[in-house]
């Protein structure tokens, strides 16, 4: 996989694997990113720093067909941990869409206290969006595999750390968090805790996984003096290696 210099390209690495027992499974992702500097002149007068940022999504998917669309939630619930008053921390999760039909989502609603609501932000914020298929915001269509990511700011305020909901309003029927509703609009919610840590998702994935990590590789070039003597090409190579870990069997 290659991405060239000022370039925010999604690139993708697929691995099939088979996972025993019934408990749930843990994804880890671990690369090897290497950046190539290749000057058209020496590097003399332009000492320069080249950061790359790797935001990888890995999407479960399910191991026979289902005719329907699915959301996978990567959580059961989010929490903030320890936050002190007046500061701010944030945490990620991720829906993705493990059916075989596309996964309509249509929109979000973060509920909270109305006294978190008003301080002197919102406690829990509205989340920032990230899709696979290129998205910031709702409504959109994620095709099987696609997921998007969500991530929400807590503005910690005084006294006990409270607690609120984000409600996602999609298609999906079928779900690992509990879908309300009829017809072809449901809610899922995924609970917020302004203290403590996530829960782990409530369903396990599939006993066979097929896995995409579908990724944004962004490269920032900052120059010590401007490139009027060196026009150049900047060469990220990225090589992903996906594991499987199945958590201890449940007892069956």
């Amino acid at each position: 996989m290659i991405a060239t210099s000022n370039a925010d390209p999604l690139v993708s690495a697929q691995a099939t694997v088979t996972v025993t027992g019934t408990g749930p499974v843990v994804v880890a992702v671990t690369e090897t990113i290497t950046v190539t500097d290749a000057p058209t002149s020496p590097d003399v007068l332009d000492q320069e720093t080249v950061t790359v940022t790797d935001t990888p999504v890995v999407v479960a998917m399910p191991a026979s067909g289902i005719a329907a669309p699915v959301a996978y939630y990567s959580v059961g619930s989010v929490g903030f941990g320890s936050v002190a008053p007046g500061q701010t921390a944030a945490q990620t999760f991720s829906i993705s869409n493990i059916g075989m039909l596309p996964l309509i989502l249509s929109g979000t609603l973060v509920s909270q206290a109305p006294a978190c609501a008003t301080y002197p932000v919102p406690c829990f914020s509205q989340p920032q969006i990230l899709c696979t298929n290129g998205a910031t915001s709702f409504p959109t269509t994620l095709p099987t595999a696609g997921a998007c990511l969500f991530t929400i700011s807590y503005t910690a305020p005084s006294g006990t750390a409270p607690s609120g909901a984000l409600t996602i309003t999609d298609n999906a029927e079928l779900s690992n968090l509990t879908s309300t509703g009829s017809g072809t609009t449901f809610m899922q919610s995924v609970p917020l805790n302004g203290s403590g840590s996530d829960a782990p998702p409530p369903v396990a994935p599939p006993t066979t996984l097929y896995i995409t990590d579908v990724e944004t590789v962004t490269v920032t070039d900052l120059p010590v003096v401007s490139d009027v003597l060196d026009k150049e090409t900047v060469t990220v190579t990225d090589t992903p290696f996906i594991v499987v870990t199945p958590a201890a069997k449940r007892g069956d």
